[in-house]
């Protein structure tokens, strides 16, 4: 079985189309946090509790 990792890039499509995205990484980030997961969210408090373990193990 393979290792399952993907990456993707905007390379290509920067130099073969001339394209260049609106937002950065952050924003876009932020943007949709704010805009589509507490919108739609019952809980507007996330827990990050599990994520600081992790990270700080």
């Amino acid at each position: 079985m393979r290792v399952q990792n993907f990456f993707a890039g905007i390379n290509q499509a920067k130099a073969e189309l001339n394209w260049a995205p609106k937002y950065g990484l952050i924003e876009g980030l932020k943007d949709s946090f704010t805009n589509d997961y507490l919108v739609n969210s019952t809980d507007q408090e996330v827990d990050f509790s599990t994520d600081d373990m992790i990270l700080n193990a």
